[in-house]
């Protein structure tokens, strides 16, 4: 699974066997009220421009908005945008 974590533009790919929205979220140390977890679909990843482009992101159908009970798969791209206001 790839991680793309915005604004940071860090990338990590993760071997563990992450089930769940929330559970990626733990493993990153991060609270669901903290991140938008977004799922970028399998026909767009080929372009990285898509997942990184705020513009293109909301206006896109190839991505979605995921809630913190949602099921993750080994092959997802994800982007974790950061939502926590630093002061």
């Amino acid at each position: 699974m790839k991680i793309f974590i915005e604004p940071e533009n860090k990338e990590i790919q993760l071997t563990d066997r992450i089930k769940t929205v929330l559970a990626l979220l733990n493993k990153l140390n991060l609270r669901p009220t903290q991140a938008l977890v977004i799922r970028v679909n399998k026909s767009s990843t080929k372009d990285k421009s898509l997942a990184t482009d705020p513009q293109t992101q909301t206006s896109n159908p190839k991505t979605e908005l995921l809630t913190p009970d949602r099921r993750l798969y080994p092959d997802d791209n994800i982007i974790i945008r950061l939502v926590i206001s630093r002061g």
